[in-house]
């Protein structure tokens, strides 16, 4: 994985205009865009989205929102799960 600079370019500032737009937050609130992609049989670990260190929380502390963009789609698989969530979120592709 990578992770965009801010404002790197056009297209960089223009994703992150839209999920300003869309959480309500100032896009200086936001952190680097970060790019994944995962070959077969990758995957992520479970993990929160918070930090413990002063470092991070220094630097804005805790994140009160994580945006998930997918930039392609596949056949089978590819799905992301949040196994703490109460009820069950069906997006159909």
């Amino acid at each position: 994985g990578m992770f965009l600079e801010k404002k790197q370019d056009e297209v960089v500032a223009r994703i992150e205009e839209r999920i300003a737009a869309w959480t309500f937050l100032p896009p200086d609130n936001g952190e680097s865009i970060q790019i994944l992609h995962y070959q077969n049989g990758e995957k992520y670990e479970p993990h929160y989205d918070y930090f413990h260190d002063k470092n991070n929380q220094a630097l804005g502390g805790h994140r009160i929102a994580t945006v998930l963009m997918y930039l392609s789609d596949v056949g089978k698989g590819g799905e992301t799960i949040f196994p703490e969530a109460e009820g069950k979120l069906l997006q159909p592709k």
